[in-house]
């Protein structure tokens, strides 16, 4: 949590230490002053500021500074009820804002990563049906292999971007690690899956041969019985 703070507050003071161009000025606390159209306090009124408005100093002439408001409004306003840095219930305000941001991201972060958690389950579940029908048709395995390669494709692409939002979390990086010892579990099945099917194919070309051959040696026999039937009749008569 002290390490989220201190990343908001150099966030909040990146904008200022950097803006050398332009000094930058805020009403003071508790303020509701006239932005006046000269550097006089009886000048007409432009418009009234608010403690914690920021503005532009372009000018200045005696105990009156020239400024532009964010919307692009000029005018003048007495140098004593500004200060140079934001009031500090400003930066209060804003800190408390992107702490609530910061923690909103880290539930959305939490969300994604039981969402990749439970899609595992269920790409690991599908593997092992995988195996299960390893006895089915080489067309109905090629297609579930390349659904489940297709859906490792996807939740390697979702905790790629799932690590990039999340930086160097702890449980992001055990969630990795869990990610990529089932990528290479489920790449060693596919593997055994592979050579499996090999094996099929040669059992069935060893069939077919065997087949081929037997059916050959027959006719063979069947072509071979006749004439030495024949033989016999002749030596006979």
């Amino acid at each position: 949590m002290r390490k989220i703070i201190t990343i908001a507050v150099m966030m909040l003071l990146l904008p200022v230490s950097g803006a050398r161009a332009a000094e930058h000025r805020y009403v003071s606390d508790i303020l509701v002053v006239n932005l006046r159209k000269a550097p006089s306090r009886t000048a007409d009124s432009v418009t009234t500021v608010k403690s914690g408005t920021r503005m532009t100093v372009i000018g200045k002439e005696g105990r009156f500074l020239m400024v532009r408001l964010d919307n692009g409004t000029e005018g003048w306003i007495p140098d004593q009820y500004t200060i140079k840095d934001p009031p500090k219930a400003d930066v209060i305000k804003t800190l408390k804002k992107e702490l609530d941001r910061l923690q909103t991201a880290n539930e959305t972060l939490a969300a994604k990563a039981e969402k990749l958690a439970a899609e595992l389950d269920s790409t690991k579940a599908e593997a092992q049906a995988l195996k299960d029908e390893a006895s089915s048709s080489d067309k109905e395995k090629a297609r579930l292999v390349a659904d489940l390669r297709a859906k490792l494709d996807k939740i390697n692409q979702e905790y790629a971007d799932l690590r990039q939002t999340a930086g160097n979390a702890a449980a992001i990086k055990e969630e990795r690690d869990s990610l990529r010892r089932t990528n290479r579990q489920l790449g060693a099945e596919i593997t055994a899956l592979k050579e499996e099917n090999k094996t099929l194919s040669q059992r069935n070309r060893l069939y077919w041969f065997l087949a081929g051959a037997g059916t050959l040696f027959l006719g063979f026999l069947a072509g071979r019985l006749p004439s030495r039937r024949q033989n016999r009749s002749s030596l006979t008569l």
